[in-house]
């Protein structure tokens, strides 16, 4: 059981065989991860669907100016799914279990293995200086291109992945046990009032837009009996089950093809940060085929290439790097595309 400063983390939680407890004036019990489910390293949970390493490439569209940031920071934002920008709000919206869309991040891809027309027209912001990156597929060596030490939050402020040092850290920085017995506080500049507790990459699931998926109730009750004899007493819990939360859109958008990473924190109600940032190792960029978009200047390939050649990154990665002008280039009306009068 962890008991952090209750200032900043008043609830106590704590997980038997898979299951998330939190205690609060109203005892419930959300449900997570089964055991038996991923693998646990070091005490955080990767999660692999099948699906997923079977697609060649994994792809994400972005602007020259998030490009610019994720080369220079090394770093992957991964949203909020109760605040990002989403494009299918159903996804997010589950009877009982909302609230829990703050307690998971999000960081998409697709696994298309072609150029997208409805990509380049809606996502990216500036519509001349988006770029579309081809990665090799990374969901089988996860562990050569993340960092899981720690990841960041907004500020800079490092957060941990479950581990044994992230337990420790909470109750020796404790105003209540670590701070009562006089220890020392350690690890300062992390928020130790959650920690992320799996990583995992799925396909999304599309479904129809009447599926009961959107209306079902994902929550119950469940008895928790005092002792074993036939007439024990037992304590009326409810239990709540987000699973599905960041993994099911309506079938309109199922020409994405959607890939996705999720991360899911300790606690799930936990509301009060708005992104992470993984930090990236430079395998990631290796063979990246980075396309330009069909409107884009020449002057936005030598940009990119700037931007590479500028970044820390090593020769052998930069040299296996290769900018593309896009195959759709030219053969877009940009006018009848993008004219709203």
């Amino acid at each position: 059981m962890q008991d952090f400063d209750k200032q900043k983390n008043p609830l106590k939680s704590y997980s038997i065989g898979g299951l998330a407890f939190t205690a609060s004036e109203e005892p419930h019990i959300v449900l997570g991860k089964q055991v038996d489910n991923g693998i646990v390293v070091n005490g955080l949970r990767h999660i692999i669907n099948d699906d997923v390493k079977n697609h060649k490439k994994l792809c994400h569209t972005t602007s020259i100016y998030n490009f610019k940031l994720i080369i220079n920071n090394m770093t992957l934002r991964c949203n909020n799914l109760a605040s990002a920008d989403l494009n299918d709000a159903m996804e997010k919206q589950r009877v009982s279990i909302s609230q829990y869309a703050t307690g998971r991040f999000i960081s998409c891809f697709s696994h298309i293995d072609h150029e997208s027309v409805p990509f380049w027209v809606l996502y990216g912001n500036d519509i001349k200086s988006k770029l579309f990156l081809v990665f090799n597929n990374f969901s089988t060596i996860l562990s050569d291109v993340i960092h899981f030490d720690y990841c960041l939050l907004d500020g800079g402020t490092k957060a941990f992945f479950k581990s044994d040092e992230y337990f420790r850290t909470g109750n020796t920085n404790s105003q209540m046990v670590g701070q009562a017995f006089g220890l020392t506080k350690i690890n300062e500049d992390f928020d130790t009032r959650n920690c992320v507790e799996s990583i995992e990459m799925l396909d999304i699931e599309y479904l129809p837009v009447d599926h009961t998926a959107f209306t079902d109730d994902y929550s119950g009750e469940t008895r928790l009996f005092t002792d074993n004899s036939p007439d024990a007493s037992y304590i009326k819990i409810k239990k709540y089950q987000p699973e599905c939360l960041g993994k099911q859109k309506t079938n309109p958008w199922d020409y994405e093809q959607e890939t996705r990473i999720l991360c899911c924190l300790h606690r799930q109600d936990f509301k009060e940060w708005q992104c992470l940032y993984l930090r990236l190792k430079e395998e990631i960029f290796r063979n990246l085929i980075i396309i330009t978009s069909p409107w884009a200047e020449e002057s936005l390939k030598n940009e990119v290439e700037s931007i590479i050649q500028r970044s820390t990154l090593s020769y052998d990665i930069k040299s296996s790097i290769e900018i593309r002008n896009s195959s759709l280039k030219g053969t877009l009306n940009f006018d009848y595309l993008f004219d709203r009068r």
